[in-house]
């Protein structure tokens, strides 16, 4: 699924290449929705101003400009690398995979560690069933990342989503 994935990104990027407008246009398009969003806030602030309850409409406007900033800063990061998005999960793939490691570093340090295993085996499996705890919640964390990557490749497919 991930190479299906890699191969409409980099069909992506060839139109991308062979019309570098097309992301252009997507991104005008994109920027001009937050755009709708700050009219309504100045709407919203003209409005708080006739009524009694105006604090709470301006906080209200205020929490909408700052929504279409934020949309206008993810749209700006989508046009300037839409790679960008699948970075941190990858990051956390890699944490994940070290984790991993230093869990199996553990059980096998413990292991070499045992002369005699009924002795120590009640000691030292909770520190291996520690380990193992550590490997599960590394997996977990692996695969929320991998969805994660796969909700940005749709992201990067369909702009979009982000309104």
């Amino acid at each position: 699924m991930l190479i299906d994935d890699a191969f409409v990104l980099i069909e992506d990027y060839s139109l991308l290449i062979e019309d570098p407008l097309f992301l252009i246009e997507d991104a005008l398009m994109l920027i001009t929705n937050p755009l709708m969003f700050t009219e309504d806030a100045l709407l919203l602030i003209i409005d708080a101003l006739l009524t009694e309850d105006h604090l709470l409409l301006i906080e209200d406007a205020l929490l909408l400009f700052e929504d279409a900033l934020l949309l206008i800063e993810d749209t700006l990061m989508l046009i300037a690398d839409p790679l960008m998005l699948i970075e941190h999960p990858l990051m956390l793939i890699e944490e994940s995979l070290l984790l991993i490691e230093d869990a199996l570093l553990l059980i096998e340090d413990h292991l070499m560690l045992i002369d005699d295993p009924f002795l120590l085996i009640e000691d030292y499996s909770l520190l291996i069933e520690d380990a193992l705890l550590l490997i599960e919640d590394s997996l977990m964390l692996i695969d929320d990342s991998l969805m994660l990557i796969d909700d940005r490749f749709l992201l990067i497919e369909d702009p979009m989503m982000l309104i």
